[in-house]
């Protein structure tokens, strides 16, 4: 089903079932290591990864945020939505802060949305990020690129890339990953049960592995930022 898996060779750690479980162990990572306010650290490198920065990248940019933030000293990269969040005040629900919440509710095992007033009738909450957009079938000029490159011009003719990766889309995709998750667990893959974070959390590192792109999971993640796993 995820043929990214195969790849094998330094990406052979990178399991089904440890990308099944990315989203369980951010959150043991993120209390771990900041405790009662673990949530707001967590909502903050979310807010990085809204805007497709590395995941490294953006945890130290929190960390050293949160430092300049204890110490009373200049932040060098000043960042609004990290220092707001910071210090624990929630951003304002918007079109473009729907995959903080979705992120953010995930860690907090929600199966409601609070971006969208939690309705039921939204669904589970499933953060979509570039990798899952293009997992879910979208097309953005990178991955158009890259096939073209790896594939052959001719591989791209029925190819149209997606100009727009907006709310519409991002509600899509999401869907998708709700009905994999409903067909993943009825057909018992892998003997386990399947929400809709699980399925996009495996999709995209799938679809990172078959761009030749080494995920970074979150054991990395944390120790590569300095912090304890």
């Amino acid at each position: 089903m995820w043929s990214g898996f195969d790849s094998g060779g330094s990406n052979a750690s990178v399991t089904i079932r440890r990308a099944y479980s990315y989203y369980e162990s951010l959150r043991v990572l993120f209390t771990k290591n900041f405790e009662e306010k673990w949530i707001w650290y967590a909502s903050a490198w979310a807010s990085t990864q809204a805007e497709g920065r590395q995941p490294i990248d953006g945890l130290k940019s929190v960390l050293l945020i949160d430092n300049a933030l204890r110490n009373g000293t200049s932040i060098i990269r000043n960042d609004p939505k990290i220092v707001q969040l910071l210090k624990c005040e929630p951003l304002p629900i918007t079109e473009e802060n729907i995959f903080i919440f979705d992120l953010t509710d995930v860690l907090l095992g929600k199966t409601t949305r609070t971006a969208m007033s939690n309705d039921p009738r939204a669904g589970s909450p499933v953060p979509i990020d570039l990798w899952a957009y293009r997992d879910a079938g979208f097309v953005d000029r990178e991955l158009f690129d890259y096939i073209k490159a790896r594939f052959g011009a001719e591989q791209t003719k029925e190819l149209k890339i997606d100009q727009q990766l907006g709310f519409d889309q991002y509600e899509w995709a999401a869907k998708h990953y709700r009905d994999l998750a409903n067909e993943l667990t009825k057909r018992r893959y892998l003997g386990l049960d399947w929400r809709p974070h699980q399925a996009q959390a495996v999709g995209r590192i799938a679809k990172q592995l078959s761009m030749e792109v080494r995920p970074i999971l979150p054991e990395e993640l944390f120790a590569e930022a300095g912090l304890r796993v």
